[in-house]
């Protein structure tokens, strides 16, 4: 979509084009990726945001950070008052408990929420999500403002879980038509639709004239959605995209035309081009339930079978790092190199392969599995090399390439043997990833892992007061789930983030989920 010179001058009419995959929902009440959690956070405000700038929570929606009581079970939220959604609802603790209660009623939506985990803890979660109930009885109202949330369990980092979109507050409308909800969510962020989202070719917004928080520099933001980031840079090259990801071969050139972010998060003119750490992992998911999988020494094998060096330095130019665990860097609890069988040792795989796969006449093993990867981006190229490094190794793979939402069902439906996958860290601790991906029975957890002993840490550590010993306990639990396998973590990501010469200040931040209220463009 071209823009006059009038629209792109305008104070008034500023409008910000921001490039984006389509999400696979934008409504708080299922959004699970960085896409529509990014549409997401600029729709609503949720109680406290991370500041990665600052390294520490800060009130969003909430008047201060919450009083915790009761060691760790019982948390108090002072709201912001005068605050509306954008159809003029008050937004009160009511508006948090109804939100919180939809996001893990079953009754809610045509299927449940793929993210009600994460309220696992308050009380009365159980009941609710099993349909005995609609009443969420761990959180209360004493008063219009004063949200207080108990918990069944002490958990030291659970202010932490109130910065995720899906525990956003919701009006009465959410309620009366979840269809038209689910596509055109109100909010009471700094931005309202100006549309119902439209699958698979953008989302309008404008900016919410009563909001009474900080009044946004940008006026409208375009999501324009591409089905690939080849195309997106192409148009961002023509000048109709100011946020674009670049493609992953081109970020040297790339760099060399725009210049590189100082801090590798903030964008400004002559220096477009964001290459900082993110606190977030490219894996494989090992679906369990297949019998050759079930073998741990298989799963060991296929991991010392990746050479993750050769795949960052051949298919990204260096912007990658290879993992050597699931935990990235830059957040709490990560250990360099944990795992013990994520690294590239060809010759130890081929020894753990022949204990009950021996190689045939003509140098193939009786292992072949379907690798599903959905269409995106640098995908295809990353499961080819691990496709050729899994033949070497004797064991044969067919690739299976599925656009975004039939990948995504797949996977929810454990219809795949092995999956490519993505986390990124949604707050800074190492509880995220082990929680959201090793707990069992949580939906993010894809292979369907199981460890009993491994549950109960996850637990117990929550509840530990002590940050050393918390993350000690995160630690050795993080090197257990690595004796076993159930990933196989490829590399870490990087961003890879250009903005255009319109972009006078733009902060990216390490997830990739912000609100751009305070960002300027050039008048």
């Amino acid at each position: 979509m071209k823009r006059t010179a009038q629209s792109i001058n305008s104070g008034e009419n500023t409008e910000l084009d921001y490039f984006i995959a389509n999400p696979s929902c934008i409504d708080p009440y299922n959004s699970g990726d960085i896409y529509g959690n990014m549409v997401a956070r600029q729709v609503f405000d949720p109680l406290l945001e991370f500041d990665f700038q600052e390294k520490k929570l800060i009130p969003i929606a909430a008047e201060s950070l919450p009083s915790v009581e009761e060691g760790g079970r019982r948390f108090v939220f002072t709201l912001k008052k005068d605050r509306t959604f954008q159809n003029g609802e008050p937004v009160n603790a009511q508006a948090f408990i109804r939100g919180w209660t939809r996001l893990v009623n079953p009754k809610t939506g045509s299927s449940p929420s793929a993210v009600a985990y994460y309220l696992m803890l308050v009380k009365g979660y159980d009941a609710l999500v099993a349909g005995k109930t609609e009443t969420f009885t761990g959180l209360s109202a004493p008063d219009d403002y004063t949200f207080v949330v108990e918990l069944s369990a002490p958990f030291e980092d659970f202010p932490m879980i109130t910065t995720l979109m899906c525990t956003a507050p919701a009006p009465e409308a959410a309620l009366q038509d979840f269809e038209s909800f689910y596509r055109k969510p109100i909010g009471n962020g700094a931005y309202e639709m100006v549309e119902p989202w439209q699958d698979g070719e953008y989302i309008r917004l404008q900016a919410y004239e009563d909001y009474q928080g900080t009044k946004p520099n940008i006026k409208k933001i375009n999501f324009t959605i591409f089905t690939d980031t080849e195309t997106a840079y192409r148009e961002f090259r023509a000048g109709d995209i100011d946020i674009c990801e670049i493609p992953t071969a081109q970020v040297r050139e790339t760099e060399a035309i725009y210049g590189t972010s100082k801090d590798g998060y903030t964008i400004t003119p002559g220096h477009q081009v964001a290459l900082g750490d993110e606190p977030s992992v490219y894996y494989l998911s090992l679906n369990l339930n297949n019998k050759a999988l079930a073998d741990v020494n298989v799963r060991r094998a296929l991991s010392l079978a990746i050479d993750r060096d050769a795949i960052v330095s051949t298919l990204f130019e260096g912007n990658r790092t290879s993992a050597g665990n699931l935990c990235p860097p830059g957040i709490e609890g990560y250990v360099e190199n944990q795992w013990a069988y994520s690294h590239f040792d060809r010759e130890e795989a081929e020894k753990l392969l022949d204990l009950k796969h021996p190689r045939d006449a003509n140098g193939m093993r009786d292992l072949s599995f379907d690798l599903l990867y959905n269409q995106d981006g640098y995908n295809k190229e990353v499961m080819e090399a691990i496709q050729t490094q899994f033949k070497e190794v004797g064991v044969s793979v067919n690739l299976v390439q599925k656009e975004w939402a039939a990948f995504v069902s797949s996977v929810r439906s454990a219809d795949f043997e092995i999956s490519r996958n993505g986390w990124i860290a949604e707050y800074p601790s190492i509880d995220n990833i082990l929680y959201s991906l090793c707990y069992t029975g949580n939906s993010d957890n894809l292979p369907h892992y199981s460890n009993a002993q491994v549950d109960v840490n996850i637990m117990k550590a929550r509840s530990i007061e002590s940050e050393e010993e918390r993350y000690a306990l995160y630690e050795e639990t993080n090197r257990m789930i690595g004796e076993d396998v159930p990933y196989i973590p490829i590399f870490f990501y990087k961003l890879s983030k250009v903005g255009s010469a319109r972009m006078k200040y733009a902060y990216i931040s390490p997830v990739e989920v912000e609100s751009v209220a305070n960002w300027e463009m050039t008048l």
